[in-house]
């Protein structure tokens, strides 16, 4: 399954030389890091369309490129309702004609900080992340799975039954102090979320992006009636540090990536050996033992066998 498994490689991506060419829009989530980093990271890039810092935590905003546009929005929904922002308030001016195959980065200022997802993960540069969204696929995922045992699929059922109870990364930052309740109810679960979005039907194997930093091509951001989009940023408006963030943060792949045909599935399944059933931050996702892992597993069942 390859680059099938991770997310990473599709039919029709763009080459290198290609990637630098292609017209995208630039949209920075903003709360209080610094921007110096942009000029470097879209150095070489030769067709970058528009550039919108969306800054939400009243903090000045530093570095910015030459060019872009400030918009000052309320601190909720941290980075996600940022994005639902852009595309219901911003993108539609920018990417008016049907025939615009241009691609949105989506970035949080945090973008050059340390990763604390885990080893396991390392970030896409800007130049993968147009080649990947330029795919069939329409999406790619910034935060790269470079330990084969974790796919970017998940089983869309246990996704769906996921609960996330609490989440205190960031407060220092963000924490506007606003007394809501990060649980939305005592029972809601990410698929209660993503139903009321009333978007388009998933298959029972879906693409999960972590970490809040993606592309997508606007033909298929625009795949999804607009009325989904505005779901979604009105729901986000409830507080700061709130479930529904963490809910939309892993269904943006689900929302804006290919749908997978039923052969894709297959394979993805006859690669797995299970699925994760807890709920973590990768719940859900198809997982395959390495080989030798599965090797000292038959050893030690051989030996039960003949004791």
């Amino acid at each position: 399954c390859g680059g099938l498994w991770r997310g990473n490689r599709y039919p029709g991506m763009v080459s290198d030389q290609g990637a630098i060419h292609k017209k995208m829009h630039i949209v920075v989530s903003h709360c209080n890091k610094p921007l110096r980093w942009m000029p470097a990271y879209l150095e070489g890039f030769t067709n970058v369309a528009s550039i919108h810092v969306i800054s939400k935590c009243g903090h000045e905003v530093e570095g910015a490129p030459m060019g872009a546009t400030t918009v000052v929005v309320p601190n909720v929904g941290r980075c996600d309702h940022a994005y639902a922002y852009f595309i219901t308030t911003i993108l539609p001016a920018l990417a008016a004609s049907k025939d615009d195959n241009s691609i949105v980065v989506f970035l949080k200022d945090t973008v050059m900080d340390h990763l604390h997802q885990g080893i396991q993960f390392r970030r896409a540069d800007l130049k993968s992340l147009v080649r990947t969204s330029s795919s069939v696929n329409g999406f790619a995922c910034s935060l790269d799975i470079i330990d084969n045992k974790w796919s970017a699929y998940h089983d869309a059922t246990t996704l769906y039954g996921c609960r996330t109870q609490g989440y205190i990364k960031g407060e220092q930052d963000y924490n506007t102090g606003d007394g809501v309740p990060f649980r939305l109810g005592n029972n809601t679960k990410l698929g209660d979320f993503y139903r009321a979005l009333n978007a388009t039907s998933s298959p029972d194997l879906v693409q999960v992006c972590y970490g809040g930093i993606f592309a997508a091509s606007t033909a298929h951001i625009f795949k999804q009636d607009m009325k989904a989009w505005r779901t979604m940023e009105k729901a986000l408006e409830r507080g700061d540090n709130i479930q529904e963030g963490h809910y939309a943060e892993r269904i943006w792949a689900l929302l804006l990536a290919t749908l997978l045909k039923t052969f894709q599935i297959n394979a993805l399944r006859k690669h797995s050996t299970r699925t994760n059933k807890k709920e973590n931050e990768i719940c859900g996702s198809l997982f395959r033992l390495p080989e030798w892992r599965k090797r000292r597993k038959q050893r030690k069942q051989n030996k039960r066998s003949f004791s």
